[in-house]
């Protein structure tokens, strides 16, 4: 660790033993050794693990165990102690290219007015985009001054969430949302670009994003209900414009949507096919999902027979009930 560090680098750690050491070693080999890395076990389940993962390295990390509350609270409690005028976000299973640090500063200082810059990533591990990069999912930001409230509102453009930030910036804003249990980082971008800071894109990919092989009938309502929250309170603030306004309330509605669409599905699969009826009916009012549509046709005639024909297909497709 280096005295005097410019950059804090936080590592919120849950579940995340067996990866953590890649971690650790890509910071290590930052072009740019002026940092400090704080891991933040955040109640992890398994922390004899993660401690003996994190034994050879404990003379160069900063590490801290406090009750498990998300992602936003561990990063608060790094920056609690943190010291550094730069902030740097690192998922404890991801990997750093080596000039991840250099690149983004360097973005940083070419940029005076912006909060935050941040790269592309390339992704690995399991699942579908293995071998894509971020932005060829996800609209590519399309030079300075493309990430703005509205256009985040609408989801319109998007942000790659490890990246560097000054702090003084984010001690501003107040620092995370510990309220929020996931998308905490969207509500902080939502702050950032209300109050006028920019957000910089680096067109490399400096990060290795590992993803997790999923299930198509998993549940991703915990994630819609946080970005519910987010928009619910964006919709609170006083002195929002006439198109920020109209932006969040939009946005809600198709959250809605999204949310009720992982409650039918969820439903669906658990054999509780009156709420998947409710559900999916409530999401086919703004998704119009043709789908969606053949599967409520099903269940209005006979529920199991639909269900045993979705996982027959899903099967025959290699995909995952």
């Amino acid at each position: 660790m280096s005295a005097g560090a410019a950059v804090s680098v936080l590592i919120p750690a849950y579940g995340t033993a067996a990866y953590i050491a890649e971690t650790l070693d890509s910071v290590l080999a930052q072009t740019r050794t002026d940092w400090e890395i704080l891991v933040i076990n955040d109640g992890d389940p398994n922390t004899p693990a993660l401690e003996a993962a994190l034994a050879p390295y404990r003379d160069r990390i900063r590490y801290i165990v406090k009750e498990n509350g998300g992602l936003a609270s561990a990063r608060n409690a790094g920056l609690q102690v943190a010291q550094g005028r730069y902030v740097a976000l690192l998922d404890s299973d991801d990997i750093w290219e080596p000039r991840f640090l250099e690149l983004l500063i360097e973005a940083l200082d070419a940029h005076p007015r912006a909060a935050a810059a941040f790269p592309d990533a390339l992704i690995f591990g399991g699942g579908p985009w293995v071998g894509k990069r971020y932005f060829d999912i996800y609209t590519k930001p399309a030079g300075a001054g493309a990430i703005t409230c509205e256009r985040l509102l609408r989801r319109q453009c998007y942000v790659f969430g490890s990246l560097v930030m000054r702090r003084e910036m984010l001690d501003g804003q107040g620092g995370f949302d510990a309220q929020i249990r996931a998308s905490e980082d969207f509500d902080l971008w939502l702050r950032f670009t209300r109050a006028g800071h920019e957000m910089v894109y680096v067109d490399e990919p400096l990060v290795r994003y590992r993803a997790r092989e999923t299930s198509l009938s998993s549940d991703a309502s915990g994630m819609y209900r946080s970005l519910r929250h987010v928009y619910e309170k964006f919709l609170r603030q006083e002195g929002l414009t006439d198109a920020e306004r109209a932006a969040a309330t939009d946005a809600l509605a198709g959250v809605n949507a999204e949310l009720s669409l992982a409650l039918g599905r969820k439903a669906f699969f658990a054999g509780d096919y009156a709420t998947a009826k409710r559900e999916l009916s409530a999401s086919n009012e703004r998704l119009r999902s043709r789908k969606t549509t053949l599967i409520l046709a099903g269940l209005s005639v006979w529920p199991a027979g639909t269900a045993a024909a979705v996982k027959w297909y899903m099967r025959r497709r290699g995909e995952t009930v």
